[in-house]
């Protein structure tokens, strides 16, 4: 159950903190296709889109830094660019605030800190 959580929450999470940067960046970040999470505290963001890769990656630590704020412990992010768009899942719907606060609870938890 809680591993399931973990991956419905992550992108809608993704996505929230994505649509409060201002400009190109928080646009490119929008453009992802999937986010999935992995141990310790790792986003890995997929995109279609190599310009929207390379931007993301040029302001990781600006994204991280913005991750981070929001879930309350710090979060890197690793984008990638799947050789086919097949190996991706569909992009999520946007997020509501509630997926951050349950983030935050599941980070603290000690079934959490078992799985890593």
């Amino acid at each position: 159950m809680l591993i399931r959580e973990i991956r419905e929450i992550v992108p809608k999470i993704w996505y929230e903190v994505a649509d409060s940067i201002p400009g190109i960046v928080g646009s490119m970040a929008m453009k992802c296709r999937d986010v999935r999470f992995e141990k310790p505290n790792v986003f890995i963001v997929a995109f279609d889109s190599k310009t929207a890769k390379d931007m993301c990656e040029r302001e990781s630590e600006r994204l991280q830094n913005a991750l981070s704020q929001a879930v309350g412990t710090k979060i890197v992010i690793r984008c990638e660019l799947p050789q086919y768009a097949s190996d991706i899942a569909t992009p999520h719907k946007r997020p509501k605030n509630e997926a951050i606060v349950l983030l935050k609870e599941i980070i603290t938890t000690e079934a959490f800190a078992q799985l890593q």
